[in-house]
């Protein structure tokens, strides 16, 4: 039973010794945090967030020349490829104005195509009419 005793009385001391350096630490930190930093600290951190806001701002113009940059190059790229397109079109209305007189042509000369054969048709028949006709004369027959 005693020794059970002598070990509750060994954690508890123990316990409450580092419950007395947890605070002593608190307490130099809180020390720490409290003091006033000397003006030779002060200078170092202003030199440095000088620095940084410097870096940032030519970080901050570099990246606006790049965007600026690329969208100038990109408004000459569209207006490149306008113009190319609008000349295509231009180009694809004259070839669809030229294809419609061919057409209009082609059937021009498609129907007097026609109309010729069918005139050539009619002709034969009359010829042949006419050579049946003669044929039924027994003396006279063309030689066609």
């Amino acid at each position: 039973m005693e020794l059970k005793d002598d070990r509750k009385n060994r954690s508890n001391k123990s316990g409450s010794e580092d419950s007395i350096d947890s605070y002593k630490d608190f307490q130099d930190s809180l020390k720490e945090f409290q003091r006033e930093p000397s003006n030779a600290e002060i200078m170092t951190k202003l030199e440095q967030n000088h620095r940084l806001m410097i870096f940032t701002l030519l970080i901050t113009l570099l990246a606006l020349a790049l965007i600026l940059g690329a969208g100038y190059y990109l408004y000459n790229v569209v207006n490149d490829y306008k113009t190319e397109v609008d000349a295509a079109i231009e180009t694809m209305k004259k070839v669809d104005k030229m294809v419609e007189q061919l057409q209009a042509d082609y059937s021009n000369y498609s129907q007097k195509i026609d109309d010729f054969f069918d005139s050539v048709e009619t002709l034969k028949s009359y010829l042949d009419s006419l050579n049946e006709a003669i044929s039924s004369i027994p003396s006279f027959k063309l030689p066609f």
